[in-house]
């Protein structure tokens, strides 16, 4: 660490930054002679007279640590004291008190107005240098992990940049339906994903969640947006993508690690849309005249089993029926998963009761309210998933029609 070494306190290596100390006193006699000691010992030295000084002093630059009397005119070091912890913390700025008060009371009202450590006069070197060495050790740590954290935050918001890019900069136009789409990521970025894939006569929608969240949820995003777009190349009908999509991630997720997805197929001006699930709860349809009906369950987590041990039939095709001004909400876990302070899932039943006081808003702004409130049903604590969620309407002036 940056400060001199660990052997008495003794004069830094060669090429060693000395570490600056701010010596506050308003007797010269003992400013004069701390401030050799501590020379002696391999630090650079400032001085003050006073408190106004030792703040103007502070405000041109900060010192690694402050040596502070307590007794001084008009604005005594506890005074002083106070106005360094309003702006800095114990850990940016290390207050060694050194004062010839030693009463229990008087030590324990300095070290509760934010002092690091007390020292009495006469000063004993090597226990002030011992004490000293910890406090800049301690304050040398908390500087690294700041730094580093700043680091991993700048690598998370590249990583939140680069996840959301992957996503489709806006919704398609659907003759016949309004879309509404919306994504809130629990950290910095997260494992929910969301795409758009040409399918026969239409428009196909795809929303997903890699099982976990965070950078290794982002990460595999990126790779299960080329695997999807492969398998719907080479097999456009979207059941038949499924079977392909969930061998490829058996093969190429990490042990473990699968994804809860659905597909939607929507045909300009038909009154149906193509649903194909591999999602236990996939969401549910709210009709025109408030009534509710859940979404059939999906098929099994894709990647959880190789394609000879699926279940019979794989991964089917269901037809939703949707009447005029009916629409049909699908999430992921996150939301279904989000769990109020007292530990109580929102589940499809709360899904419902929130998405039936929204139905009066359009998609877009629904599915941000949506969001919103599943916030607000967390508490302070906020939500531990991802939350995306992806509403298809049904227009009034549709006209039925064959999907």
């Amino acid at each position: 660490m940056n400060h001199p070494a660990a052997t008495g306190g003794s004069i830094p290596f060669a090429g060693q930054e000395a570490l600056e100390l701010l010596v506050v006193d308003d007797e010269a006699f003992n400013r004069d002679m701390l401030g050799r000691r501590l020379q002696r010992a391999g630090y650079r030295v400032r001085f003050a007279a006073d408190g106004r000084a030792a703040l103007r002093a502070l405000a041109e630059g900060l010192p690694a640590a402050v040596l502070l009397d307590v007794m001084m005119p008009e604005l005594d070091g506890l005074a002083v004291l106070r106005e360094i912890r309003r702006q800095w913390s114990a850990h940016r700025l290390p207050v060694l008190m050194v004062t010839a008060r030693d009463a229990g009371e008087q030590i324990v009202e300095a070290l509760q107005a934010g002092a690091n450590d007390y020292v009495t006069k006469p000063v004993d070197l090597p226990v002030l240098l011992a004490r000293l060495r910890t406090h800049l050790d301690l304050r040398a740590a908390h500087l690294t992990l700041e730094e580093r954290d700043r680091k991993m935050r700048a690598d998370l918001e590249i990583a939140r940049r680069v996840h959301r890019r992957l996503f489709p900069s806006a919704l398609p136009t659907v003759s016949g339906f309004s879309l509404g789409f919306g994504f809130t990521p629990a950290a910095a970025v997260g494992g929910d994903f969301f795409d758009l894939l040409p399918v026969p006569g239409g428009l196909g929608l795809f929303i997903g969640d890699i099982s976990g969240h965070g950078v290794a949820g982002a990460l595999l995003t990126a790779l299960l947006k080329t695997l999807l777009q492969t398998a719907f190349r080479e097999a456009p009908q979207p059941a038949a993508a499924f079977r392909l999509l969930n061998d490829r991630i058996a093969e190429e997720f990490p042990e473990g690690l699968f994804v809860s997805g659905l597909h939607l197929a929507l045909a300009a001006g038909s009154d149906r849309v193509g649903l194909v699930s591999a999602c236990p709860d996939p969401g549910l349809v709210i009709q025109s005249d408030g009534a509710w009906r859940p979404l059939p369950r999906g098929a099994p987590f894709l990647g959880m089993f190789p394609a000879d041990a699926l279940p019979e039939g794989g991964f089917p095709t269901d037809l939703i029926a949707l009447a005029p001004g009916d629409r049909l909400v699908v999430v992921t876990d996150g939301i279904l998963e989000a769990r109020d302070p007292t530990g109580k899932a929102l589940t499809l039943a709360g899904l419902r009761d929130l998405s039936g006081r929204l139905v009066h808003l359009p998609p877009p702004a629904f599915v941000e309210a949506l969001l919103a409130g599943v916030a607000e049903f967390t508490g302070p604590a906020g939500p531990e998933d991802d939350l995306m969620a992806l509403v298809v309407q049904r227009d009034e002036s549709s006209l039925g029609g064959a999907a």
